[in-house]
């Protein structure tokens, strides 16, 4: 695992080196952020309809306790803004998009066109990686963005029409009790969930093995890495931002 760890340190930061090259030639990165964001954009909006729906269920569910109304707006927020929207649609990019990148990358090493790309003078690490790391820092955090609103005006109407839940109250909670900081948290997440995608999602494509099963192996690795490190990012900045 050490080892591991070290190489994937050693491939970003080599990654990072053609920060210059990229920067002259901002196709690389807009083909990706066409391809990573707005391609993904009907499943994230999907996904933040549910996200806000449960979460007004849930926290609803409070209110027999004999809660005020407005209890739904203030935590169901602040669970949607901090925690929720950001893990749960980062997760999803990394299941829809990161398990394509390692699949495309690993395919072309098995099918030698990293070597040709080499073989003509281009840095395949540079050409191909560090377009779709940028790319991924820029759009999971506007997509979480988007998934947030998505999700706060979904849990809204749904307090109205499910619960009967007054607008009013709902978003009276959100002003009184979400607090710039609990945005601020949620995004710095999202920045480091997409440096996380990219660059493990490539990492894996460039370590993928021989054959079909190779590619096959190298995808369920990047997967499960990546979920594992946003887990592990998520806790990190939660206990150093919100304790």
């Amino acid at each position: 695992m050490i080892r591991q760890l070290g190489r994937y340190l050693i491939f970003t930061f080599r990654a990072f080196g053609g920060m210059g090259y990229v920067l002259r030639r901002p196709k690389l990165i807009l083909n990706q952020v066409y391809h990573l964001g707005l391609l993904s954009l009907p499943v994230v909006s999907f996904t933040a309809i549910f996200i806000g729906m449960v979460v007004a269920l849930m926290v609803s569910y409070q209110l027999e306790a004999g809660l005020p109304k407005f209890y739904v707006g203030a935590t169901g927020g602040r669970t949607i803004l901090i925690e929720l929207a950001p893990v749960i649609i980062s997760l999803l990019i990394v299941a829809r998009v990161g398990s394509n990148i390692t699949a495309r990358i690993g395919t072309m090493k098995v099918t030698e066109q990293i070597d040709a790309l080499e073989t003509m003078g281009i840095n395949s690490v540079h050409y191909l990686a560090l377009p779709i790391i940028i790319a991924g820092v820029i759009v999971v955090p506007a997509l979480v963005i988007y998934g947030n609103l998505i999700s706060l005006v979904a849990a809204a109407v749904s307090a109205k029409v499910i619960l009967n839940i007054p607008i009013a109250d709902y978003v009276f909670g959100l002003r009184r009790y979400v607090i710039l900081n609990d945005v601020l948290g949620g995004l710095l997440k999202t920045l480091l969930f997409g440096l996380t995608m990219g660059s493990v999602s490539s990492y894996y494509g460039f370590e993928t093995g021989v054959g079909a099963e190779g590619v096959g192996r190298s995808v369920t690795y990047s997967v499960v890495t990546a979920a594992a490190l946003i887990m592990v990012i998520d806790f990190s900045v939660a206990f150093w931002v919100f304790r």
